[in-house]
């Protein structure tokens, strides 16, 4: 087992996952993506409360959160374009140019009673790593979003207020 093959190997993976993510939130707007899924909640609950009520205004607000889902489902996808060919390039070219045995297919380390290969392992630490921050990242913006919508609400609470 190379320990220094390893530890370049949790370095590189380390800084792939963050640049990553930090592409992600570049092509993408994470509060927004997370407002969309707050109202497609909301909206999900009225519409649970108009199937029995109200057939047609059932099926309009139901294609409206479709539409909505679509949208954010593209906006989720637009990083891959550039993140996957990175991936790509790192995985099958920078690497085992960089590391003899690289892409070799006999488990040369055990992480928690698994034999891994070095590219089994480097994918590991991508998929923690980014699966880490990610929920990291997303649980604060979330708080952000939930706040900054709550303010709007008890402003516009206070304007409708004043003007009565």
């Amino acid at each position: 087992m190379n320990m220094d093959m390893i530890l370049y190997l949790m370095l590189i993976g380390i800084v792939y996952a963050l640049i990553a993510i930090v592409i992600q939130r570049k092509l993408t707007n994470p509060l927004k993506s997370i407002e969309v899924q707050i109202i497609m909640q909301e909206r999900l609950k009225e519409i649970k409360d108009l199937a029995a009520t109200d057939k047609e205004l059932y099926t309009k607000k139901q294609q409206e959160v479709s539409k909505m889902m679509m949208d954010n489902m593209k906006q989720q996808f637009k990083p891959l374009i550039v993140t996957f060919p990175m991936f790509l390039g790192v995985f099958y070219l920078l690497l085992p140019y960089l590391f003899s045995g690289f892409l070799a297919t006999t488990p040369e380390l055990t992480i928690l009673s698994m034999p891994l290969t070095y590219s089994q392992f480097f994918i590991a630490i991508i998929f923690v790593i980014g699966m880490v921050a990610s929920l990291t990242l997303q649980s604060r913006d979330k708080k952000k979003v939930i706040k900054r919508r709550a303010q709007e609400t008890n402003q516009t609470n206070n304007n409708v207020s004043q003007s009565q």
